[in-house]
């Protein structure tokens, strides 16, 4: 119960609410657990879940670490350069590499901060729950007129958190298609695609939320990343290269 976890973290906060009369202890095999005793503590207690599970964490994911990064560090208007999107790619690419893994890092505690509060609402599904809310916050964020990135690698640092395995094999999956077909879109979809399958197999004690979550966010990637496969099937993706672009000079 949500009460138990808040015992453990807030001690006399639960024998506040019983105080109050909002809760009742109920003894389960010689285990004290705590219960809400009536319709207005049942109300409060979902709208504390709702809270940890989607409104904090949505919160949380819809700041724009990149954009705000590089205008404080830098100077610079993010969406203006690359995609337009202020994703850390663009700051790899037009900022710089440095700058780039220091985005990355502040977005991993991003993650894990959503994560926790998930996770301090109802353990692993609440955790499961909060990371899918903030990667919607990541692609639809309350601050930016609901323009944000595409959510990958959001989404991908909650899969590494949640489920190393799953996010080794998918990482592998990746780096195949991106090496052999040498588009993007592709190297992201395919992985996203068969990202259910692979979470059922290899997440301990996969359940029905769990499912449904990877279901979740196989749609909302395609939904961030429809222009990107609008422009794969009309082949005006750019494709990647891997060699270093020759200057004038060396065609001279």
């Amino acid at each position: 119960m949500f009460l138990d976890y808040l015992s453990q973290f807030i001690p006399g906060l639960p024998q506040l609410f019983i105080a109050l009369g909002l809760a009742k202890v109920h003894v389960i095999e010689e285990y004290e657990t705590f219960a809400p005793v009536n319709t207005a503590a049942q109300i409060l207690y979902m709208l504390c879940l709702l809270l940890g599970f989607a409104i904090l964490p949505y919160l949380v994911g819809s700041v724009a670490i990149p954009r705000l990064y590089c205008k404080r560090v830098k100077g610079v208007d993010l969406c203006s350069l690359g995609s337009g999107k202020g994703e850390i790619r663009d700051v790899w690419v037009h900022v710089g590499r440095g700058h780039a893994v220091a985005c990355l890092a502040l977005e991993l505690l991003k993650v894990l901060v959503c994560l926790a509060i998930g996770f301090f609402c109802r353990g692993a599904d609440g955790a499961a729950v909060a990371g899918f809310f903030c990667v919607i916050g990541e692609i639809m964020p309350i601050w930016n007129k609901m323009r944000g990135t595409r959510g990958f690698e959001t989404a991908a640092l909650c899969v590494l958190i949640l489920s190393p395995m799953t996010f080794l094999i998918l990482s592998v999956i990746f780096a195949a298609v991106l090496l052999g077909m040498r588009f993007r879109t592709p190297a992201r979809l395919f992985p996203t695609l068969l990202y259910p399958l692979i979470a059922n197999a290899f997440v301990k004690n996969a359940n029905p939320t769990m499912v449904l979550l990877s279901v979740g966010v196989v749609i909302v990637m395609l939904f961030s990343h429809w222009k990107n496969v609008q422009d794969m099937f009309n082949r005006e993706e750019e494709r990647i290269t891997f060699k270093k672009k020759k200057t004038e000079e060396e065609d001279a």
